[in-house]
């Protein structure tokens, strides 16, 4: 459970958040699980006027069409995002091992040429990231958004499905450490994630993640960003595709994000 104030975690029961001291408002929206178990698992749902959605369509679909080369979020979502950098980088590898001719040198450079498809794809994904963000003034009510999603969104389906907050869990004392130092840095930066399975199959995780600017966390700023998760991480090769699908799933729907959240600060909370 987070802090709806400052999106501190704070332990299940308690009243007050430890980190600020506002008081919990309970809500039947519990969380979305990343990572082992990324499910939302009671979105809160709303219905809203047919033609306020409409609006927010069109506002998308012109989004879209100012910042990419497509002309609705449909047919961005329908797209096939390229990774050529990933065969350009096993088809040089593959050439040089193919002249020395020798098989281990052949699988060396293959290895290095895979690593350095995975570097590349890791600074893509955080360029598409960083070209998509957005500011905002003041605090948010993230339950209020999680009902702004499900409803304007949920004519993206198949593509997005419920939305919920992010609930990381693990099952090793490693994972442990790790995640209550991930925890302590979130706690920091004030950082709140909301997330929905994407796609049919629903392998990954689009996600939404508002924190204090970082230039200035006193300052009540908030930014917002797009990320992508696995949604079973580790469960198999498939699922855990070394960062290329997540890479897809970020372009894809970075464009869009960006769209809701305007539209959200901008129009609807002012409404």
């Amino acid at each position: 459970m987070f802090c709806h104030k400052c999106g501190a975690q704070i332990a299940d029961g308690a009243d007050f958040c430890h980190q600020c001291g506002t008081k919990v408002i309970r809500t039947d929206n519990t969380s979305a699980v990343s990572n082992l178990k990324q499910t939302p698992d009671s979105p809160i749902q709303t219905t809203l006027p047919e033609a306020d959605n409409s609006g927010f369509k069109a506002f998308v679909d012109n989004h879209i069409q100012n910042v990419t080369n497509f002309q609705s979020a449909e047919e961005l979502l329908g797209s096939k995002v390229s990774l050529r950098f990933l065969w350009i980088c096993l088809g040089v590898a593959a050439l040089l091992g193919l002249i020395t001719l020798n098989p281990i040198l052949l699988l060396f450079f293959l290895l290095l040429g895979y690593a350095a498809a995975r570097v590349i794809c890791g600074v893509k994904k955080g360029r598409c990231a960083f070209r998509y963000q957005g500011k905002m003034e003041g605090e948010i009510d993230t339950d209020d958004l999680i009902r702004f999603m499900n409803t304007h969104l949920s004519y993206l389906q198949p593509y997005f499905h419920e939305w919920g907050y992010i609930k990381r869990e693990t099952f090793s004392v490693r994972g442990a450490v790790q995640e209550a130092a991930a925890d302590a840095i979130r706690a920091s930066t004030q950082e709140i994630g909301l997330c929905t399975p994407f796609g049919e199959e629903q392998r990954r995780m689009a996600v939404l993640i508002i924190r204090a600017d970082p230039t200035d966390r006193d300052s009540g700023r908030r930014e917002y960003f797009t990320d992508a998760e696995n949604r079973l991480e580790g469960a198999s090769f498939l699922s855990h595709d070394m960062g290329f699908q997540k890479y897809q799933c970020v372009v894809k729907t970075a464009p869009i994000l960006q769209a809701a959240m305007e539209y959200y600060v901008n129009h609807y909370q002012r409404s």
